[in-house]
C-alpha cells in the first residue's frame, strides 16, 4: 500500500510498526454539540483506511480517538444547561457513539477524554518538563509553548514563522509575543 506523506510531499510505501501493528490517532470531537456530517466525513474515511489495514492487509490496528470535553464552549454550554461539565459532555459523546454505530463504523481501541484524571496529570507533567527545559513562556496567566526553541516548528505545514503566509495563520504573532514576553520576564 502506498500513502501520501505530508512531510515529504510524496507517496511512499507504507510499513507497519513492530509486530505488524499500525497505530492511528484521529482527532475526535470537541463535545459541545452533536457531531455533524462534516465531522463524520473524517471518521468514515479513517474507518475505510482502518478496515483496509486490518481486514485486507492483515495488520493489527490500535486506534485512539480523543474527546475534547473542556473548552469555552463546553463550559458555557454546561452553565447554560445548569449541569456539571461531565454530564453536559457525556450526552454528546453518547450521541457520537450512537451515530458511529448507525454509520457502521468499527469501534476503536481507545476513546480518552481530555478531562480524564490520568490525561490531566500527563498534560501537567509534560508542561512541567517543557518548562524545565526552557520551552515555555507565560502570558496573561497561561503557559505557552515557545516555538522559537523548536527549529523545525512548522515544517510539516512548510511554515516559516516570519513570512506573510504565517502572519496570516498567527504564527508570527505567537513568535513575536514570546520574544517580547521572554525579554520582559512576563
Amino acid at each position: 500500500m502506498r500513502l501520501y506523506n505530508t512531510l515529504t510531499r510524496s507517496e511512499e510505501e507504507f510499513t507497519p510498526g513492530p509486530d505488524n501493528t499500525v497505530r492511528m490517532y484521529t482527532c475526535g470531537l470537541t463535545v459541545y454539540a452533536r457531531g455533524h456530517i462534516g465531522n463524520f466525513r473524517t471518521f468514515v474515511c479513517v474507518d475505510v483506511l482502518r478496515r483496509t489495514l486490518r481486514h485486507l492487509l492483515g495488520y493489527q490496528v490500535r486506534q485512539v480517538v480523543n474527546f475534547t470535553d473542556v473548552d469555552d464552549r463546553t463550559i458555557l454550554g454546561a452553565q447554560k444547561a445548569g449541569v456539571d461539565l461531565r454530564t453536559y459532555t457525556t450526552q454528546y459523546i453518547d450521541a457520537f457513539l450512537a451515530d458511529s454505530k448507525a454509520l457502521g463504523l468499527e469501534p476503536v481501541e481507545e476513546m480518552p477524554r481530555a478531562t480524564d484524571e490520568a490525561n490531566i496529570r500527563a498534560m501537567a507533567d509534560l508542561i512541567a518538563a517543557l518548562d524545565r527545559k526552557g520551552h515555555t513562556y507565560r502570558s496573561d496567566g497561561s503557559v505557552y509553548f515557545k516555538i522559537s526553541t523548536l527549529p523545525t516548528y512548522g515544517r510539516l505545514a512548510r511554515l516559516d514563522p516570519l513570512t506573510p503566509q504565517t502572519l496570516k495563520a498567527g504564527f508570527a504573532a505567537s513568535f513575536r509575543r514570546e520574544m517580547f514576553t521572554a525579554g520582559t520576564g512576563q
